[in-house]
This record gives C-alpha cells, structure tokens and sequence, in this order.
C-alpha cells in the first residue's frame, strides 16, 4: 500500500467576511466541511477553527493520500482529467478531543454536473455526508455511487438531513500561472 500526503495547489484563509459573519453559524448547524469535484479539480472549504483531515483511497491498489485542511482555509487540488473518478473521500474531524470519520464517499459521485458541493455535518455525535443538488439536500450512500434521499419511511426512522443555510462561498477557481513565453 502506498501513502503519500497531498500537498495542495493553494491553501487560502478565509475572506474577513466568512470568518465573521458566517463561522459562527456554520458552527451552530454542526457545517464542519464543503467540498466541489469536477474531473480535474477538488476544491475544498473548512468553516471551522479547527483542522480537518482529508483521506483520499484508490481501492483498486489500496493507494492513500492524506492532507490536512487547516481551519477557516479553502484548498484546492488539480489532478488529470478522470483520475478522481476511482477514488473515496473520507473526512475526519476533531471536537472535544474526538475524532470521527464520514464514511467513505466516492468522488465520481460528486462529480456529476447536477451535484453542487459536499456538505459535512455534525448530527449529534456522528458527520454525515450530503450532495447539494441546486436548493435540496441527498444523504450520499458510501455503499453505492448514488445516494438516497433524506427522508424517513416511518415514525420509528429518524431523518437524517442538513441544515439549510443559504449556499457558502466556495473557493473560487484559481488558474494556473503559465510563465510567459
């Protein structure tokens, strides 16, 4: 198995803006993490003051990637086109000294043009996972490449879903800097 750790395109820290007025409420509705795919880039947002750490696997080698987002920074990665279509995405955060682990989510889900960015939230005590799809929500199903809506089927099935803020700022895309002729 191979371990390598990523090192980002660009690590920016938040607009004034989003460290003030938004921060706090990210916080209260349990937003610890927002993530955009497309077949050559990830950009990612952490709200939070604390670090996240990202866990990227290929599970046909067993190949892992790891880095850590600081907190209140946006990152980005570029990567060949479809390279992001084999690999699993799992979030780990740290609050009162615990850690916990979305399950592992396939980015060639998130990737799909009719998915707007990843949502990860804290419900209770665990981080639950979530496809933003223009205004609604979809809990993403680490088992398939799909997901399932957020909704219960009974009294007795708790529904599962975010919290809806009004879309965040994501990270803007950054272009690469070609040096001149």
């Amino acid at each position: 198995m191979q371990l390598r750790h990523l090192v980002p395109v660009a690590v920016i820290a938040c607009s004034a803006e989003l460290a003030a007025s938004d921060v706090g409420d990210f916080q209260a509705q349990g937003i610890e993490f927002l993530a955009r795919v497309s077949p050559t880039e990830f950009d990612a947002l952490n709200p939070t003051t604390q670090p996240v750490l990202l866990r990227f696997t290929a599970p046909d080698t067993g190949a892992t990637a790891t880095t850590i987002v600081p907190g209140l920074a946006e990152v980005q990665f570029q990567f060949p086109a479809g390279s992001a279509s084999t690999l699993l995405l799992e979030v780990t955060s740290v609050v009162d000294g615990v850690a916990t682990t979305t399950a592992a989510v396939a980015l060639s889900a998130l990737e799909d043009p009719t998915v707007d960015a990843m949502w990860v939230q804290r419900l209770d005590s665990d981080l639950h996972s979530f496809a933003q799809l223009g205004e609604s929500f979809e809990s993403i199903d680490p088992t398939t490449s799909g997901g399932t809506e957020c909704s219960s089927s009974g009294s007795h099935v708790p529904e599962v879903s975010p919290i809806l803020l009004p879309p965040p700022e994501l990270p803007k895309k950054i272009e690469p800097w070609v040096p001149p002729a």
